[in-house]
């Protein structure tokens, strides 16, 4: 977790000049607001399994350390991942769990559960289930970068970094400067591959870091630093097909409702030949200056 105010810290140095004109008159950088957080996770779909009343099931787990009970109700981030698990209840238990269900949900849902949850005497805790393919992958970067780590606690999330100060690599889409932040290992190295076809000055320097998604979260509520707006998270490929697919439903079911009216609107992209173009490159920084 530290690797992500360290590099970022880094980046707004970095980007000081070019959003000063921007920030005159500003006393201080706030740290983002809850609208500002649901927005930018409003277009990642997570999967709970609900029971025939649309509740999402809770497991309650004892610790016998503190003698107290938990309240657990699990998050995958891969729909695959949900239906695998809900199908071994079923196979254990198929009275109980044959009228249950994955249901997609907007991880800024699950954000605002959390909230309002966690200062309640007997709260109910949210478990995040990433996938074993991208915690893998995310030991494999931490271990290549020297660490002698041997269990990674979160959702991992990749960054491209490079240039001479390792900074966190940004993307221009529209108008917009951003820093994408993958969910998938393989999309976030096929991005690396593309810039060291258009920039080879940067190829030797890019690497690949890992964070998690909830000390991101974190950082977005608590952190006053400007380079922390510009993240977007990007979530993967089959998450944001099936996203594609529910709001294409919801606008066939209700035309007169426009797409974007929908708070998980945004598909996020990972981004295009056309569109990119790393923060890091010497015109960028010429541009600074």
């Amino acid at each position: 977790m530290k690797s992500i105010f360290r590099k970022g810290a880094s980046l707004a140095i970095v980007g000081g000049t070019l959003l000063s004109s921007l920030l005159i008159g500003t006393l201080e950088v706030l740290a983002l607001s809850q609208e500002q957080i649901l927005q930018k996770l409003a277009p990642v779909l997570v999967f709970t399994i609900n029971n025939e009343n649309g509740q999402t099931v809770i497991r309650e787990i004892r610790n016998q350390q503190q003698n107290s009970t938990a309240k657990v109700a699990g998050i995958f981030i891969s729909q695959k991942d949900a239906q695998d698990f809900l199908n071994k209840m079923k196979t254990e238990n198929p009275q109980l769990a044959n009228n249950m269900q994955v249901v997609p949900r907007s991880l800024a849902d699950i954000y605002q559960l959390e909230e309002a949850n966690k200062n309640k005497p007997e709260a109910l805790n949210f478990a995040y289930v990433p996938t074993k393919e991208q915690v893998d992958s995310a030991l494999t970067v931490l271990r290549q970068s020297g660490q002698n780590i041997q269990e990674f606690n979160g959702v991992p999330l990749f960054v491209l970094s490079g240039g001479p100060n390792k900074n966190y690599l940004a993307a221009q889409r529209g108008n917009q400067q951003i820093i994408p932040f993958f969910f998938s290992k393989a999309e976030v190295q096929a991005e690396a591959e593309r810039i060291k076809k258009q920039q080879p000055d940067l190829a030797s320097s890019l690497q690949i870091d890992v964070v998690p998604l909830e000390g991101l979260i974190e950082a977005w509520k608590n952190r006053k630093e400007e380079w922390l707006s510009k993240i977007e998270l990007i979530p993967a490929k089959e998450s944001r097909d099936l996203l594609r697919t529910l709001l294409t439903e919801m606008q066939q079911n209700n035309p007169n409702r426009p797409a974007s009216g929908n708070p998980a609107a945004p598909t996020q992209n990972p981004p295009q030949n056309n569109q990119s173009r790393p923060t890091n490159s010497p015109a960028n920084n010429q541009q600074r200056r």
